[in-house]
């Protein structure tokens, strides 16, 4: 499969930096008891953030 260089949208040449967001599984409530552990401020709008995957600033729209 023939992809585009990264760094520059429709570029047929490299550029120099290219950013790829990645999607990795992880254990959320394993993150919200770490988070609690270490005293996380705000840490009811974080878990949330975590459980639903909706950001905090976006939480209140809803």
């Amino acid at each position: 499969m023939n992809t585009p260089p990264e760094g520059q949208y429709g570029s047929e040449r490299p550029a120099p930096w290219g950013v790829n967001l990645v999607r990795v599984p992880y254990d959320i409530e394993e993150a919200v008891r770490q988070a609690e552990i270490s005293g996380m401020p705000e840490l009811a709008l974080y878990a949330t953030e975590l459980r639903t995957a909706i950001y905090r600033g976006r939480q209140a729209a809803l």
